[in-house]
């Protein structure tokens, strides 16, 4: 099921950590970090590398008004294609967390290689699946 419940709380709950993400989720309503399209409103922020080696990126995230604006953008994003063109029917109908944890990792919406591991952790830690 898409809006399958411990991967969604840990993919909210893995976008919290860290100052940006306080600015992006209380201030602007993103509780994804989502990047901001074209022609749409966007903050940039100083976006800090997954493991403090890497160079750190200025990066323009969405502004929303609501957090229920940023999850419905979410689901259009995925629906359309633009997160990956199997994305949707991968998260839809997989049997599992790992799986749909997996596939967003590969469709890039972490740069952070062990980001799929951490999801699962943060399920795991957290007995997200009581909410499945």
């Amino acid at each position: 099921m898409l809006w399958a419940p411990p991967l969604y709380f840990a993919r909210a709950g893995h976008s919290w950590f860290g100052l940006r993400q306080t600015y992006l989720t209380h201030k602007y309503h993103n509780l994804l970090q989502l990047e901001a399209k074209n022609g749409r409103a966007g903050i940039a922020l100083l976006a800090p590398p997954y493991d403090n080696k890497a160079k750190k990126q200025t990066k323009s995230y969405q502004i929303y008004h609501t957090d229920l604006e940023s999850l419905e953008d979410y689901l259009t994003r995925l629906k359309s294609g633009e997160c990956g063109d199997t994305l949707y029917t991968t998260l839809a109908t997989s049997d599992g967390y790992k799986t749909a944890a997996k596939a967003l990792q590969k469709s890039g919406f972490s740069e952070d290689p062990d980001y799929a591991s951490k999801l699962i952790a943060v399920i795991e830690s957290e007995n997200l699946t009581q909410y499945d």
